[in-house]
């Protein structure tokens, strides 16, 4: 006669309700974490029963539970799978690593921005951000328009306020550029490459690095300064009326000089470039 160790018929049970599921969910389109989470504590509720199964139909008096080693161990193998599976569910690691897995690389266009400037308005202050450009433009209104690079986010999550913030102090309007949004998980890459366009009649200043800067002299008629650049390309100097004043030009031997585009009413300060072009 064979004897009977608890943990046989749980393996047994474990292996066929396992094989069911994957193959239903093969049909049905089941999440397979969710079916695995379900499945584990039907497990624990069969080798319960056996266990109190032996217990009832042992003829001992004080019966003696005796278990088959091998068939604990694979049960809790799958247990402690299942365990994992169920703390990355709660704390939204799971979801996390799927998203990263699943993910696609995506490139599409910001949505574009117009900022309409108000006549109390009298200055600009720039804040940029990592792949912010500079362009000047003949309108009444701030316009930032580009491109976007994620492999987490879609074309429909960007929103405007993520690109950009405006804040009005008197008569000075501060536009702070944003950075992408990620997490902190290292290996998710999104960066926004922004170009923001302000009338060249403002006064403006710009406090941070910028990538390029690409500006018309013909249309820059209020003060400009800008600081720290990668480089800078002036158009149109022979319709100019700007004295351009440079720093720390790294490509010059004498980086500060003073030129001056057609009676040099309104100033142009730059500060630290790399590169700068005059045609």
């Amino acid at each position: 006669m064979k004897k009977w160790r608890v943990g046989s018929v749980s393996m047994g049970a474990a292996l066929i309700l396992l094989g069911t599921v994957i193959m239903l969910s093969q049909f049905f389109d089941w999440d397979a974490t969710t079916v695995l989470l379900a499945w584990f504590p039907l497990i624990l509720i069969v080798l319960g029963v056996e266990i109190i199964l032996y217990v009832y139909m042992s003829r001992q008096e004080q019966p003696v539970v005796k278990y088959d080693i091998l068939s604990i161990v694979f049960i809790t193998f799958l247990g402690g799978i299942a365990l994992i599976l169920f703390i990355g569910a709660t704390t939204g690691l799971l979801d996390k690593i799927k998203t990263t897995v699943q993910a696609e690389e995506v490139e599409a266009t910001l949505p574009p921005i117009e900022k309409n400037i108000g006549d109390k308005v009298k200055k600009i202050v720039l804040e940029s951000a990592e792949g912010t450009r500079l362009e000047t433009n003949n309108t009444g209104a701030i316009h930032i328009f580009g491109t976007f690079h994620s492999s987490t986010a879609n074309k429909k999550d960007i929103k405007p306020e993520e690109v950009a913030s405006f804040h009005q102090v008197g008569d000075t309007l501060y536009v702070e550029m944003l950075e992408a949004p990620t997490s902190r998980f290292e290996y998710e890459d999104s960066r926004f490459t922004a170009t923001v366009s302000i009338p060249g009649n403002m006064e403006t200043e710009v406090r941070s690095w910028l990538d390029e800067a690409r500006l018309n002299l013909a249309a820059i008629k209020s003060n400009w300064s800008l600081t720290e650049v990668d480089e800078v390309y002036l158009t149109n100097p022979d319709k100019a009326d700007v004295q351009l004043h440079t720093e720390n030009i790294w490509q010059e031997e004498s980086s500060d000089q003073t030129d001056t585009f057609g009676k040099g009413t309104h100033q142009l300060e730059i500060e630290a470039v790399n590169q700068l072009h005059t045609k």
